[in-house]
């Protein structure tokens, strides 16, 4: 059994799709082109997509996603256009590993993430494929990932790191349906600005076991950095 890595920063386990790029967006407008529906984002309220989208199948879905990896990568874009400089921020005291199932890690779409990554000018330490997040908590485990910054609630129940769960609609939807204790005791929604600088830095990585569910991309660099980075 591989040894769980000492870091020398605190490791952020970040994901892809959901959290740090539109892709889902990108799906969505396709599968409702392609099976005349309408559905706004908003009502993408099930995670894996099909039970949200009328006339869906969990297999068309999967082929929007590889079309978008394989062929259109270029039209993938950013949650939030501060994304770059806030994850600039963070890389000056967390290595940065990006965890993500995107295409299912297939040979033709690496390249491209990897070009992607690099045309918004996003800083990681490394790229790791996984297939679950069964796979994806086994993978922080080896790595020694201390957070999580993600959109997908299973990773709450298969991993003992801090998880930072980014607000989408299908994270409110699983709440909605199985109840806030579904993801795991003492869940932080939203909190305020002054209680999240009482979380802030470093030192927490090590305390208590977090779950947090921020307003947006400003919030999570408050957790992680403090809110004197909000005046540089």
């Amino acid at each position: 059994m591989q040894k769980a890595r000492k870091p020398n920063r605190p490791i952020i386990g970040l994901d892809l799709d959901g959290v740090t790029l539109n892709t889902f967006s990108c799906v969505l407008r396709t599968v409702n082109c392609a099976n005349k529906t309408e559905v706004p984002y908003c009502n993408l309220r099930h995670y894996p997509l099909f039970p949200s989208l009328p006339g869906s199948s969990a297999e068309q879905i999967s082929n929007a996603f590889n079309l978008f990896w394989e062929e259109r990568p270029t039209e993938i874009g950013l949650i939030h256009p501060k994304i770059p400089t806030i994850l600039r921020q963070l890389s000056e005291h967390y290595e940065i590993h990006i965890t993500t199932s995107a295409a299912k890690g297939s040979k033709k779409a690496t390249p491209n993430i990897i070009s992607t990554l690099n045309r918004h000018q996003i800083p990681y330490s490394m790229l790791h494929h996984v297939e679950s997040g069964e796979a994806k908590a086994a993978l922080g485990k080896s790595l020694g990932i201390g957070i999580y910054i993600e959109d997908d609630v299973k990773i709450c129940s298969s991993s003992d790191a801090h998880v930072i769960l980014y607000p989408q609609p299908w994270v409110w939807g699983h709440i909605e349906r199985h109840g806030i204790d579904s993801i795991g005791k003492k869940v932080q929604i939203r909190p305020k600005p002054e209680e999240l600088d009482k979380m802030n830095g470093k030192p927490r990585i090590n305390g208590p076991r977090l779950i947090i569910i921020p307003r947006n991309w400003g919030d999570i660099r408050t957790l992680l950095l403090g809110s004197n980075t909000l005046r540089s």
